[in-house]
């Protein structure tokens, strides 16, 4: 950055700041870096009205940040891929994507995968629940959880919940809690992020 003019180096130094908090926040506050630093080096006939930007109140950079499903609007140049992994899906009903670290694995499957089925990819996946979530330290209970509140909302009437405790005891417990919500709903998309976790944060003993 010490070698870049000295009318762009804040420009730079603040877009690439290792503190997200210290980063533009907005369009607006980059665009008016940026039009700062083009009146130092072309004059102060830059302005506005000369520079046709988009101006969004929503940063669409997340950084080392996952984007989410609620970000599909602004993840971009996956769609062919996405294609794959939707297609993969239609053969198949279990989906591995791996990669490596910082890869972009869990934006692509939470921002293009997730939203290409919830809008419909695969056969009357549009009334799929999504069942997103990470291991952690205690598996169980993430899926217990999920599960539980995936069949309260495909039935619309109370269930036997589900716990750790059944699905430790009785690995059938998982197979027929998500039967219940694939009978209502026709399917059910579950997504485990950061599978490692059963790996590197459970006990082995526990595995």
């Amino acid at each position: 950055v010490s070698a870049v003019d000295i009318g762009w180096r804040a420009v730079f130094e603040t877009g690439m700041a290792p503190d997200p908090a210290d980063r533009y926040q907005d369009m607006d506050s980059w665009l008016e870096a940026v039009l700062g630093a083009l009146g130092e080096n072309r004059g102060e006939s830059a302005s506005r009205d000369r520079v046709e930007v988009a101006s969004h109140s929503i940063n669409p950079y997340r950084g080392l940040a996952s984007f989410q499903p609620e970000d599909a609007h602004l993840f971009f140049g996956r769609d062919d891929l996405v294609a794959r992994l939707v297609e993969s899906l239609s053969q198949q009903p279990v989906l591995v994507v791996g990669g490596a670290s910082g890869s972009g694995k869990s934006s692509l499957v939470r921002a293009g995968l997730i939203p290409a089925v919830a809008s419909g990819s695969l056969k009357e996946s549009r009334r799929w629940p999504v069942l997103l979530f990470t291991p952690r330290s205690e598996p169980l209970k993430e899926l217990a959880y999920h599960l539980d509140r995936a069949a309260r909302s495909a039935t619309q009437m109370g269930t036997r919940p589900v716990s750790a405790d059944d699905l430790a005891s009785s690995p059938s417990a998982a197979r027929l809690a998500a039967a219940t919500v694939t009978d209502s709903a026709g399917g059910l998309l579950m997504v485990i992020d950061q599978f490692e976790e059963l790996f590197t944060q459970v006990p082995s003993r526990d595995v």
